[in-house]
This record gives structure tokens, sequence and C-alpha cells, in this order.
């Protein structure tokens, strides 16, 4: 949770650490000594009992019984698909401004070891299967380096040759072998569902071959119908437009589960199929002119009035729509399709290039009337779209459109999240509307050739219904001196009026950077706003000072800079619950100097520690914002200066809500609560009676998780641990990493545990006797792997610790 709402921890990309810095890349992890081994073979822990505690209730899942099974063996070939040379070669004649070029075969560079897209070999694949095999046996193909069929075919090893017909009108050829590696019964995965696990390592791979290929299987024909992404589909029928040239689409996902143990504690014997709906932003297809002019926030015609892009706007734009796919549409028929590597510093007017026929120099704009007889309507306004081929070739954004099906894989901004999540957010009973009708009806298992193929069977006829339990609110304890010492939560939710938090973290130095101006953002609001949060500090447990009233009085104003009117003023709060000071940062030009009134804001704190006389720094920076606060583009660069810059708590609070509360006391104190966790206070504790076996001795709860930067943007992965750091899990403490892009495995998983442990034996008086670890963002494919490395880091690390009894891993 911390990570996810940090998107500007992707800018670490670019940080250089000193040698010292947690933030430095680390190597994998190594077992230089000996350590626990954990067994693996037995991959689910059987269940100890039935539960009793609670209510009992009926409620219906998102799962569908597969009432049939094929009964194997399947065969599992390894393919590899390789390029040859185009039939009919795409345009790639240097340094020319959207020409074809003569005639001529594609260099074997451009094509030879480049990957191809999934959706392409899936393609190829398919005109195998209905060439080469003349569809008489259907494969299961992942779109990587592995095929399925139920059926051997003629010979082990076979190697065909195929021609696949591309959009922009080239055909290409590809080569694909295929050679036997196993042949796979069906015995381990029964046998598995009806409650015998694998013996050995044979039979577990078998087990995940098995459901693997039906895995694969299931998802094909649906992929093939519709625009896939993993294990989900999406359909452009009823897409919903969002802000910045991006609609929101709809879709399916499904994946095969376990039926595990049913509720007489017996094995189901069954498999059952987890589906849901979804939904994902993907490029709104058209005219690239036009969505990009609403990128800017502009119109089209806009262009022509204001001349061109800025440096900041190209730049913006060449970050926005880097590998997006056009089609060039001054052709004709002939639509051929590039992706776009960046925009031009230059207008099209201006980008000149030596023609072949005259041997003269040309403009992009000269060039398209003497070729094509067209005027470009925005050559003196807009740059050119420059795409990589053997050197680079440039198109005028005209004659380029958007190619629909792109899902757009980069970080949504802040208020684009905002957007998606009111579109994608719906309600339970909405949700299972859209997985009965829509969901299922996209997948259409009834008509899946492939399922009558296998003789797979999915029973649709109703979701799943399983019996649960409402368990018992758990009693929340506060200060002795609250009105109520303990609270029952009801309807999961509960009352702090009158509760002082067990424990008030103590805040000597803050400040407050307003990014508005005085009319926007007035001094008396914020003075105002001000003393209702430190009265709600007082009466919520924070330690008070009794001193004066708070008075605000300037003190002194500072000079502007060459790019805006900057306008710092400082004024002191003597006596506060929160000692002396908070200072008011205001400008107008909020995006490129945000980093320099924050820094303003830190560095004249004047309060000194009464014990030393020296200047304490602000522990905390409260940050002003308009609009809402995690939807202004000043929000993560905020964030970005606290955490990565100066280390220190930042608390972005949107000026515009605060005006618009009818209860400001109300927000002041879920503020409060934010600010006092953000502190290192407690806010509650749960009663002992509550957590049953779990506080009979010193417990420790751990959560796991790797963050990735955005598809392609290779920014490193974040690794992250969170653990409790006392008995009433009141109180946690972090540790976290840099390892390399896309990594799953958390490689200092040792050193971080370490050191939580270490911050945990002083607090809560020993060493835990149980570790309760969940682990989040594990892929089906890396559980086991993910289980050995980390289990045995937490066993070796754990019996490092001085003299201590076993303790409890769950």
């Amino acid at each position: 949770h911390w990570l996810r709402h940090r998107p500007w921890l992707s800018f670490l990309s670019s940080y250089k650490p000193p040698v010292k810095s947690p933030f430095s890349f680390v190597p994998p992890l190594r077992h230089t000594k000996k350590t626990m081994s954990t067994d693996l073979t037995l991959t689910l822990p059987k269940r100890p009992a039935l539960g009793v505690q609670g209510r009992v209730v009926v409620v219906r899942t998102n799962y569908y019984v597969i009432d049939k099974v094929p009964k194997g063996p399947h065969y599992h070939y390894d393919c590899k698909i390789s390029n040859k040379e185009p039939t009919v070669p795409t345009p790639v004649k240097a340094g020319k401004a959207g020409k074809a070029g003569k005639a001529g075969k594609a260099s074997k560079d451009d094509k030879a070891d480049k990957p191809i897209p999934v959706a392409k070999a899936s393609r190829i694949i398919q005109q195998y299967v209905e060439r080469v095999l003349q569809g008489k046996t259907r494969v299961a193909y992942d779109g990587k380096t592995n095929i399925y069929s139920y059926a051997k075919l003629p010979q082990d090893k076979l190697v065909s040759e195929v021609t696949l017909e591309s959009p922009g009108g080239s055909s290409d050829v590809y080569k694909i072998a295929l050679e036997l590696v196993n042949t796979n019964p069906m015995d381990a995965l029964i046998n598995y569902l009806g409650g015998v696990p694998p013996s050995d390592s044979d039979k577990v791979a078998q087990y995940r071959s098995s459901l693997n290929y039906l895995d694969v299987m299931l998802r094909q024909w649906p992929a093939q119908r519709y625009t896939a992404s993993g294990k989900n589909i999406f359909h452009s029928q009823g897409a919903i437009r969002m802000g910045g040239g991006l609609d929101v689409w709809q879709g399916a996902f499904q994946s095969i589960r376990m039926g595990g143990v049913g509720m007489d504690g017996k094995p189901t014997g069954k498999l059952v199929l987890n589906i849901d709906a979804v939904s994902a932003a993907f490029r709104r297809p058209g005219e690239l002119v036009v969505l990009m002019a609403e990128f800017l926030g502009r119109r089209p015609d806009d262009f022509l009035r204001t001349k061109g892009l800025n440096k900041y706007q190209t730049d913006d734009c060449t970050r926005e729509y880097r590998g997006a796919e056009i089609e060039l549409m001054h052709r004709g028929e002939q639509r051929p399709r590039y992706r776009i590597d960046r925009f031009s510093l230059m207008t099209a007017d201006k980008i000149k290039f030596k023609d072949d026929q005259t041997n003269k120099e040309l403009t992009v704009v000269e060039y398209f009337k003497k070729q094509y007889n067209r005027q470009l309507k925005f050559g003196a306004c807009l740059p050119c779209v420059v795409v990589k081929k053997k050197t680079d070739l440039y198109f005028p954004i005209e004659v380029c459109r958007i190619v629909e099906g792109q899902r757009y894989k980069k970080q949504l901004g802040p208020r684009a999240t905002a957007d998606f999540i009111k579109i994608a957010c719906t309600k339970p009973d909405e949700r299972e509307r859209r997985i009965r009708q829509d969901a299922t009806r996209q997948i259409d298992f009834e008509n899946n050739p492939d399922l009558k193929a296998w003789g797979l069977h999915v029973d649709i006829r109703d979701l799943m219904t399983l019996k649960a339990r409402v368990l018992s609110v758990p009693t929340l304890v506060y200060d002795p001196a609250s009105s109520k010492s303990q609270l029952v939560p009801k309807d999961g939710a509960w009352n702090i009026v009158g509760q002082k938090v067990p424990v008030g973290s103590k805040l000597t130095s803050w400040a407050i950077a307003a990014f508005g101006s005085e009319q926007e953002m007035p001094t008396p609001s914020i003075t105002r706003f001000v003393q209702q949060l430190v009265s709600v500090a007082a009466s919520r447990g924070m330690p008070e000072y009794r001193q004066q009233n708070p008075d605000c009085r300037p003190r002194e104003q500072h000079g502007g800079s060459k790019c805006c009117k900057h306008l710092c003023q400082i004024a002191c709060v003597p006596g506060s619950v929160f000692y002396n000071l908070y200072s008011f940062c205001t400008h107008t030009c909020r995006l490129t100097i945000q980093s320099q009134v924050l820094d303003k804001a830190y560095s004249i704190s004047e309060y000194r520690d009464p014990a030393t006389n020296q200047k304490v720094p602000p522990q905390l920076i409260m940050c002003l914002l308009d609009g809402k606060a995690k939807q202004s583009r000043l929000y993560s660069p905020c964030k970005k200066w606290g955490d990565c810059k100066e280390g220190v708590v930042t608390q972005c609070i949107s000026f515009l809500q605060l005006q618009m509360q009818r209860s400001p006391d109300q927000y002041c104190n879920n503020l409060f609560l934010k600010l006092n966790q953000k502190m290192g206070g407690v806010n509650l504790k749960l009663a002992p009676g509550t957590l049953g076996k779990w506080a009979s001795g010193p417990c420790m709860i751990i959560g796991c998780d790797v963050t990735h930067g955005p598809p392609g943007s290779g920014s490193p992965s974040i690794a992250v641990l969170a653990a409790t750091m006392d008995n009433t899990f009141g109180r946690y403490a972090v540790e976290y990493r840099i390892q390399p892009p896309r990594r799953e495995i958390i490689d200092d998983f040792g050193a971080m545990l370490k050191a939580l442990l270490n911050q945990f034996l002083p607090r809560a008086g020993g060493k835990p006797a149980r570790i309760l670890v969940f682990r989040d963002g594990v892929s089906d494919g890396m559980f086991e792997t993910i289980k050995e490395i980390e289990i045995d880091a937490i066993k070796s690390e754990y019996g490092d610790l001085s003299q201590a009894e076993g303790c409890n891993l769950f």
C-alpha cells in the first residue's frame, strides 16, 4: 500500500545513491553457510481442522466448477519461431521524410534476434494449425516456447514454414521448429485433486505441466477473438472515455485453481475456474493530432494559433507516445505501421533532407506537396513523428493514426488514476452481473472448439456458493484517559470523539508549504486550519505544552526568482501543541520550482531544542495543493522531495477540499490519525482477549511485496518488508531495497528481515515465538521458487539470533 501510492519512486532509476545507501543494488541472495532447506515436494499443507467460530453465512464466489477434465495424456513440445526475410519489404530507405524508398530486401539485422510479440506469435501458430496440420489437431500455445497437444504429432521433430500477412500490406515468412519434450499423463493432477500429493519430483513436474496446459488451453480461443493481455481478454465494445486520449475497455479474467478441501474436510476432487470482470486503460484509436491535443489539454486548431510546441511539451509527448503503434494514412490502401520513437524538436517545414530524384534539399512540407499533392495543415506548427529503422524516418503528425487495441502500460497520472477508479470500481451486485453476463458470454465456453477437442467442460449454470463465517468484531483499546477505554466497532466504523490514542507522537517542529497565491490560499484560512488541527491533536492525546495561544505573525519576505514571483512568508506559532514553527511558502509557477519552495520551508526553521539550543529542522511538512491532493501534478514531486531528497515526512492536503468541508473537526480528526501514525505514534491497539493464541507470546506479522516500474521503463524494482514491532500490532517498521528491474524474488530478504528482527527485540522483549508472513505479488509459476529462497532466509536469520527457542512460521 505504501509503495503503490508513491509513483515518484520510479524516478529512482536515475538516482545515484552514496556507497552505503540502502538504495544501492544488492546481489542475489546466496547461501554462504549451511541453512535449513525447505522441502517443497508437498506443495500445500493439510488443513488442520474446520473453523467453528463466528456466524455461518452463505456466500457466492466468482468460481465455476469444471465438471469434466481431459483424461490425457498430453504431449508437450518445445516451440521455436524465427524470422525469415520478408517477401514484400517495408520501406527502409534512410533519411526520407515519410518516403517509401526503393524496393529491396530488408536487412537480416532488422528482423533477426528480435523477439516476436505474443499476439503475432499466436497468429503464426494459428496459421500453422490451419495450413500445416490442416485443422486435424488443435494445439494449445502459451505465446512463448510451449505447445501442448492431446494427440501426438506425426514426428517428434518438425520444421515448417508459415507465411503471415501484415496489416501494412507486407507478408513475412516464419520458420517453426517443434520438438517433443515430454509425454505427461494426467494421473498426478487427478490424484492430487483426490488428496494424494505428488510423491517425487517427476510427479510434481507432471502435475504442474497438466495444470499449466489446461490454463493455456482455456484462454487460447478467447485470446484469438479479442485483445489479450496475460490471462485477461478485452473488447472495445462499450469503451468509456477517459481524459488524455485514453479509453477504458471492459474484459474478463480466467484462471484454473485446485478445488482444495470442502466444507466437510474432505478433498473436493474438482478443478474450479476463477473468473472475474476486469477493466484496463487503452489508447483511443484515431488521428494522432487530435489525441495529442487532448493530451495537452487543447483543441487541434489551437496549434495553428500558438505555432507549435515548446521543448517541455515535446518531451511530454515523447514520454507519453514512445512505443505507440501508428499507421500512415497518406498512401491510400497501403497503411504501413511503425512504432513511435520520439518527436522532432523542429517543425515539419524546417526539417530538410536530400531528394534522390532531384538531388535537391526539400523540407517535409515541400516533399509531401510534390510527392502526394498534399498541403500539410500543421506543417509550420507541429513536429514530426520520428521512427527508428536503420536511420531515422520522419512523418508529419497529421498523417499518423493511433492503431486500435493498444493497452496503455505506462503509469497513469494522478488524475487519470482517479478517473479510472471511478469507472472500474463496481459494487458486488454489479460485479456479479458483469461476471455472469458479460465475462461469461465473452469467453463463450459452450462454443469453444478447444474445450470440445480436449474434452473439458465448465459448468456455467451457476457460480459456486460456499459457507463462510462472520467472525466477532475485535475490541479496540484506547488510552485510559479516554471517555471509553475500549470500543467495539459497528458495521466497520467507530467514533473517536472523546478518545485519546494509546501513544501520541511528539512533534517538535513542522512547516506548511502552500502552493498557491495569497488570493488562492488566503493566510487567514490557513491560520484557522492550523488552529483547528492543533486543537484536535491536543484532544486526541498528542503531548500539549501550555503556553500562550497561537499567534500568526509574518516575520520576513523573500524576493522572487527569474521564472516567477516567489513569496515566502514565515510565521511563528509560539507554544502550540507542536511547539513553535509553521511557515507559508507560496508561488505561482507550480511545476518548476516546487523543490525550491520545499527547500525554503525546510531550511527556515526557527525552533531550537531547549536542551542544546540547536535549530531543529521540520520533522513534517504539510503541502497545501490545488485541486484534489493525489490528482495534483505537484503530488508526486512533493513526495519525491520528501522521500528521496531530504528524508522528511510529507502530508499533501487539498486546499479546495479543506475549504469545502462542512465539518472541519472531522476532517482534522482524520488528518491527525494519518499524521500520528506517520510520526511513530499508535492510533489504536487490539484487546488481548481478541487475539487468541497470537497474544500468548511475542509475535511478528510481516508483509512482503515487490513493486515494479511500468513495462519497458527499465526502472528498478523495489522490494519491501513491513513488520509489526509490538505485541498489539499497532506499530510497524519498514525495510526496502532497490533490485534489478522486473525481479520478483526479494534478493536481500535475509538482511532486511535481520534489520527488522533487531528492531523487534528491544520493543517486544524477546524474539518472536511466531512469525506470520503475507507475501503478495507472486505468480503461479514463481510460487515454489520464492517459498524456497525466502523461507530458508527466514529460518537462517532467525537461527542466527542469540540463544532462543524455536519459532513457529506460518
